[in-house]
């Protein structure tokens, strides 16, 4: 069973990162207001940040119907990943970024990648490896779903810092 498990989380890992450049450019490109929830409005460093989150919710909602209701501490893996992701992502983005003085298209990209990577590997670890259980999966699936209110909520309610503001219009949010 866990063997099936990496299987799909490999495969997910490849589909998480397709769905987050699809998610770039789905609200811009289409103008579909329900868009702007899940995918980017600008470019400020949050939006990659939601990218990087419902890339990945996306993915794991599918795998919950697959492989993930075999396992207890399924949620609270997804909800670990779901968190560190979008952390490392602005983490490293402005780390290099701070440190070159500028960003480097390719870099930004690897960090999106790289993010997604650590996630998986994370949650894999907490799934197959451990048997932690500190909630039961419902709690922690509440939880993912309080993620996912918060991160379309700030797209609309933006904190003013530049964390959220777009370096190209200097606007916040939609």
């Amino acid at each position: 069973m866990q063997k099936k498990l990496y299987y799909y989380e490999i495969l997910m890992f490849f589909i998480a990162n397709v769905l987050m450049f699809l998610l770039h450019d789905a609200y811009s490109e289409t103008g579909l207001h329900f868009l702007s929830y899940i995918s980017a409005v600008n470019e400020s460093i949050y939006e990659h940040m939601k990218m990087t989150f419902f890339s990945l919710l996306i993915v794991y909602v599918i795998l919950f119907f697959i492989v993930g209701k075999r396992y207890n501490n399924y949620w609270f893996g997804k909800f670990c990943a779901l968190i560190i992701a979008p952390f490392l992502v602005m983490v490293l983005y402005y780390t290099y970024s701070g440190v070159l003085g500028y960003n480097i298209l390719w870099i930004d990209i690897l960090i999106g990648v790289l993010a997604i990577l650590t996630g998986q590997i994370i949650s894999y670890y907490i799934i197959s490896k451990t048997r932690i259980m500190l909630f039961n999966n419902f709690i922690w699936f509440l939880l993912v779903v309080l993620l996912a209110v918060i991160f379309s909520t700030l797209t609309y309610n933006p904190i003013h810092i530049d964390l959220f503001k777009d370096n190209r219009s200097g606007r916040f949010g939609v």
